[in-house]
């Protein structure tokens, strides 16, 4: 759904959602720790979501970028 490049102690937060937690770690197994440059994950898992905002959609600049 998302990723983040963050300050601090992690390079990245990468938000998903998936099914359950087998999907989880098929995702980070076949996805994320492929890449040579991922040496390490950690996983954070919501308890509880109270707020969740959809997108907001952005207008173009208006010079064009």
């Amino acid at each position: 759904m998302a990723l983040h490049h963050i300050s601090g102690g992690h390079s990245y937060l990468l938000q998903l959602r998936v099914k359950d937690m087998n999907a989880v770690q098929d995702f980070l197994a076949e996805v994320v720790k492929p890449f040579t440059a991922v040496t390490h994950t950690e996983t954070i898992f919501a308890l509880k979501t109270h707020k969740e905002t959809a997108p907001v959609r952005v207008a173009p600049r208006s010079d064009g970028e």
